[in-house]
C-alpha cells in the first residue's frame, strides 16, 4: 500500500471521550483497530479471520480459555510474535472466532496470509488443554487496494 492508502485506512476520531485505542479509531470497512498498536495510537489493520471449530473438547469452551488459546499461536506460527496480535471470541460451546493482526503493518502479504492459513489448517498448532480443532477461514483475504487474492488450497492427506 502506498502512503495515501495507509492514511485513508485509519483516521483518529476527534471524540475526546473515547479512552481506549480500539474505540479511538475510525477505520474503513474491513479494517479494525489493531490491538497490538501502542496505547493511544490509531492503527487500523486488515486481520486474517476465521473460525476455530473444536472437534473433541477436553474442557468447557468459555472466555476463561482465551488467554491459553492466544498463547498457543505465537509459539506455533513464526509470523506471529505476540499474543496481542490475536483476538479470540467464543461464539458457542464448540466455536470461537479468531482474528490475527499483522505486526507493524496494515495487512498481511499474500505469502504470509497463506502461511498462517496453512499452519492453522494443519495439525502444527496443538491445543493440549482444549483439544483438536478445524480452522475455517472467512473467505477471501483481500485488503482494500491490495491485490492479495484468495487464500487457497490447503491439501489434506
Amino acid at each position: 500500500m502506498n502512503s495515501n492508502q495507509l492514511e485513508s485506512a485509519c483516521n483518529p476520531t476527534s471524540d475526546s471521550s473515547l479512552s481506549t485505542p480500539s474505540s479511538a479509531c475510525n477505520c474503513h470497512v474491513g479494517y479494525v483497530s489493531n490491538p497490538s498498536a501502542k496505547p493511544g495510537t490509531c492503527v487500523c489493520a486488515y486481520p486474517l479471520m476465521g473460525a476455530l471449530i473444536f472437534t473433541a473438547l477436553k474442557v468447557k469452551l468459555d472466555s476463561k480459555l482465551i488467554p491459553a488459546l492466544k498463547a498457543s499461536f505465537p509459539e506455533s506460527i513464526p509470523l506471529i510474535t505476540s499474543e496481542d496480535q490475536i483476538s479470540i471470541s467464543i461464539i458457542s460451546d464448540v466455536v470461537a472466532n479468531i482474528s490475527i493482526f499483522p505486526n507493524n503493518s496494515e495487512a498481511w502479504t499474500a505469502s504470509d496470509a497463506n502461511t498462517i492459513t496453512s499452519f492453522l489448517s494443519s495439525s502444527a498448532i496443538l491445543l493440549p488443554t482444549v483439544g483438536p480443532y478445524e480452522y475455517l477461514p472467512f473467505g477471501q483475504y483481500s485488503p482494500q487496494g491490495n491485490e492479495v487474492g484468495l487464500i487457497c488450497c490447503v491439501k489434506y492427506p
